[in-house]
């Protein structure tokens, strides 16, 4: 048992260390000058959602967006808002020339919005018959990994708890493998009062996407990997103990056995 705590001790430590490296790395990206999509090596195309790829384009909302929910945010239920979008070329330093996209269309991930902004949008967006361009400056996803307890997405009804890219596009008649983009907030975060958090809330603008903290977070974050191992160094220095004492009292009666006789 003793080696047993020893092996997952050290584990734990490896692990912190990977993790940390990992979270460097991507605050590196995420500060880096964003990429158009037609500019990603196939390796960031590919990508998965602990490896930060800075993108940015001009783009034009088509169609309703989808509506992910329930999202819930401290207390307040609500949704995360998924739009499909047309990528728009990058301007040429020659006016008359001609760029073809090789994405022209991605999956675009807003942000968060309360469920009744989710439900009064939706009801606007079925009747809104306008184009408008955005611009999109995120970081590049994939598809969510759903829990055990996680709702099962029902295209047919168009109910989406969770994010699955392909099955998205699908829905919306684009390329399973279109890019997802989720916008990206630039603005740093401070840790506010209550009082503070409902000012805010009352006059935000929905959706409101996530800052880079929020962005880079993994489920197990480097602190909660030391705090394992320490766990793990505790439990074995105390089986180790227990092995020890128990060794010596072995030895000791083994001792007044051989006195006695």
């Amino acid at each position: 048992l003793f080696l047993a705590c020893a092996w997952l001790c050290s584990w734990q430590i490896r692990r912190a260390h990977e993790k940390q490296e990992q979270i460097e790395e991507a605050w590196k990206a995420v500060r880096a000058k964003p990429k158009h999509l037609d500019d990603l090596q196939p390796s960031e195309e590919r990508g998965s959602n602990h490896e930060v790829t800075r993108v940015a384009f001009d783009a034009e909302k088509e169609g309703t967006p989808l509506m992910v929910q329930p999202r819930m945010r401290g207390q307040k239920r609500g949704c995360l808002v998924v739009q499909k979008v047309k990528v728009l070329p990058e301007p040429t330093a020659h006016p008359n020339e001609t760029q073809h996209n090789r994405n022209t269309h991605a999956l675009w991930i807003r942000g968060w919005a309360p469920l009744q902004w989710c439900e009064s949008e939706e009801s606007a967006s079925k009747s809104s018959t306008g184009e408008e361009t955005v611009r999109v400056d995120g970081v590049k996803r994939t598809s969510e990994a759903p829990s055990r307890f996680a709702l099962e997405n029902d295209p047919g009804a168009n109910a989406w708890h969770w994010i699955d890219k392909e099955a998205m596009n699908e829905h919306l008649g684009m390329p399973q493998d279109a890019p997802l983009v989720e916008q990206m907030s630039v603005r740093e975060e401070k840790k506010k009062s209550w009082e503070e958090e409902q000012e805010d809330f009352a006059r935000e603008q929905w959706p409101k996407p996530r800052g880079l903290t929020e962005l880079i977070r993994f489920p197990v974050m480097p602190d909660g990997h030391r705090q394992y191992a320490l766990t793990w160094a505790a439990l074995g220095l105390a089986t180790g103990a227990m092995a020890v004492r128990a060794r010596k009292l072995k030895w000791t009666k083994k001792l007044v056995g051989c006195a006695c006789g």
